[in-house]
């Protein structure tokens, strides 16, 4: 299975009025189910709201067990003090013979403008 990151990650990035400057990366879980399995990131973009990634992703996932895994993909804010920040987060499964696709947006605030 290969991801390919698309411009989704910068529509969450610059709709949100709240980060006047961010660190952002990407992290991207491969799950079964609830249980997180590999993990891949990006490097950090400092001082950015207009990253480009240009990134693939590849997991190794046996053809009969493509249905029972998702991809957990998380738009991260850098934070040298403290936790890093969740901007945004979108959650690709496959699951019951159908491809969801589940767009999370992260109220921060109330300032999240889409």
């Amino acid at each position: 299975m290969t991801l390919v990151e698309s411009s989704l990650v910068h529509l969450i990035i610059s709709n949100s009025s709240l980060f006047n400057f961010a660190d952002p990366y990407v992290k991207v879980w491969l799950q079964f189910g609830e249980k997180r399995i590999e993990k891949r990131k990006t490097p950090i973009f400092k001082c950015t709201l207009n990253p480009i990634f240009n990134e693939t992703f590849s997991f190794n996932v046996p053809w009969e067990k493509i249905r029972e895994c998702s991809l957990d993909v998380m738009v991260m804010d850098f934070d040298n003090i403290g936790r890093n920040e969740l901007i945004g987060r979108i959650l690709l499964a496959g699951e019951d013979s159908s491809l969801e696709v589940f767009l999370e947006c992260v109220i921060l605030k109330g300032h999240w403008n889409m």
